[in-house]
């Protein structure tokens, strides 16, 4: 069983490494082993070789408190008179930045002969990120001082508001019904107290490590550093967001979220809050680290994120962001009566009445769209690590697409296909144009940050927006969506619609 003070190993030489982050075993040159691979810790950025862990607990070098057990919050902890935390002061060998006392930058200093090892130039917090110098500079009644978390106090999650529950606690809950037991069987519990300094907005973070590379490896180690990193869930790991969730259930009017990821995964946390029937939705912000990123392009979170320091991001989510509604539609599939099938078709039709997820955030597609999207899908399953970057993606979404133009696959489509909007029926208009896909559309973007029906002068209608209650119905040929996947520039045919109804031959009726 993990202690609230231990440390979180990483490699040192992985994603979220720098220069500019020590490089020395913590335990000093004198009693370093020397021996076994060197290890960072998420939390503090302490560095150790896997021998000289047991050193470090025998030395006290602990790493800063995450969380309280439950027994330890009921006995009013030193920590938790008055709702702030002690310091957790690091010594660093190598340090950017500049003092907080004067001002001055840290210069790594050399080998000392005499005492036979590197001397310290300086000493930081790993909750607030003050930083002094070592001799000069740093007061030791700061040893005593209590931590306002520093600039990123209002969305740091306090150690004092995450508890542990008990074991006898979890147990006794065996006996319950299966979703009474389910939810008893989470290990911790935020829950916050009625002392000043905790934080006005708490931030629940999910990342992606799979997304953008090692961009999103390098985001969960960063964002473990700057925030606490209880706070910070691997979607991956966990299978889902669904734990880190439900540990903050009770903070939920004051939560916000932020998702480092693509589309897929902030579609994977919405429908997380759905199945567990939260009443308010917090606020969520999105890190673009996928593909298409076209739901935060339609957000106002760009389609590519920079190489802005993270600290800078949680600064602007607090303090540059409004809120903006997005409209999700759900799909409803019922049997069509209309449409005689073979016994060859009976199976087919079992299967495809119905979907894995009903409910649409930025677009669903019939035709060859859909098609190319599910076999992209199944490549990256089977092999991740091939289609790891935004350019092979987009690579690899280009040649199906253009292997679907050559085979035709889909220029029987409209023989299929009766489209209905608004009472107006639209089938002849498909046979007309000969469309390889009907495309309903949420967003305002996409393909990658494609505006489908063109420019804003060119779309006769009002403006097509995320929240405005309406969706959009476009058409395309399997070759104007090719150019949408490669230049991002074609745009297509489409018509507005506030309300849609389809029916297929095969799949039935989608409203």
């Amino acid at each position: 069983q993990i202690h609230a003070a231990e440390h979180i190993w990483l490699p040192s030489s992985g994603p979220g490494s720098s220069t500019s982050i020590d490089s020395e075993c913590y335990v000093g040159e004198k009693d370093c082993r020397k021996m076994g691979e060197k290890r960072r810790c998420a939390a503090c950025h302490v560095v150790a070789h896997t021998a000289c862990f047991s050193l470090l607990a025998k030395l006290n070098l602990n790493c800063k408190v995450t969380f309280h057990d439950h027994t330890v919050r009921k006995q009013h902890s030193k920590e938790s008179i008055d709702g702030l935390i002690m310091h957790h002061w690091v010594h660093k060998w190598r340090l950017e930045g500049r003092c907080s006392k004067c001002g001055k930058s840290f210069q790594q200093k050399m080998f000392n002969f005499q005492q036979r090892e590197k001397e310290t130039t300086a000493v930081a917090c790993s909750w607030c990120k003050e930083s002094y110098h070592l001799k000069n500079c740093f007061d030791r009644e700061k040893l005593e001082e209590r931590c306002d978390r520093g600039q990123l106090r209002e969305m740091v999650v306090p150690p004092n508001w995450i508890l542990r529950l008990p074991n006898r606690h979890r147990n006794k809950h065996k006996q319950m019904s299966n979703r009474q037991s389910k939810r008893a069987t989470r290990q911790f519990i935020v829950k916050p107290n009625d002392f000043a300094g905790g934080p006005s907005q708490p931030l629940l973070v999910f990342v992606n490590p799979k997304s953008g590379g090692n961009k999103g490896s390098k985001a969960l180690h960063t964002l473990c550093w700057l925030l606490n990193p209880r706070q910070v869930f691997d979607i991956t790991s966990l299978k889902g967001p669904k734990y880190g969730l439900e540990v903050y259930r009770k903070v939920v009017t004051q939560l916000r979220l932020l998702v480092c990821g693509g589309d897929g995964t902030v579609g994977w946390v919405l429908q997380t809050l759905d199945n567990l029937n939260w009443p308010t939705y917090p606020p969520m912000a999105i890190m673009p680290l996928g593909t298409g990123n076209d739901l935060a392009r339609c957000m106002g979170w760009g389609g590519v994120f920079s190489d802005e320091p993270l600290s800078q991001l949680l600064q602007a989510i607090f303090h540059e962001t409004t809120v903006t509604h997005l409209d999700r539609w759900r799909i409803f599939v019922e049997p069509n009566e209309n449409c005689t099938l073979d016994s060859s078709e009976d199976l087919a039709e079992a299967v495809q009445s119905s979907l894995p997820l009903t409910v649409m955030n930025n677009y669903f597609s019939i035709g060859a769209d859909a098609h190319v999207a599910l076999q992209f899908h199944h490549s990256r399953s089977a092999n991740p690590q091939m289609l790891n970057s935004r350019l092979k993606n987009r690579i690899a979404y280009g040649g199906l697409g253009t292997i679907d133009l050559f085979k035709r696959s889909w220029k029987d489509l409209s023989d299929y296909i009766q489209l209905e909007c608004d009472g107006v029926d639209l089938t002849p208009r498909i046979k007309e144009l000969k469309l390889h896909c009907i495309l309903f559309h949420n967003i305002t973007y996409y393909a990658g940050g494609t505006i489908p029906w063109g420019s804003e002068s060119s779309v006769d209608s009002q403006k097509p927006s995320c929240c405005d209650g309406k969706i959009e119905v476009l058409g395309f040929t399997t070759a104007t969506l090719v150019r949408f996947w490669v230049t991002e520039k074609e745009p297509g045919f489409g018509f507005l619609a506030p309300l849609v109804g389809i029916h297929e031959r095969f799949t039935g009726r989608l409203q």
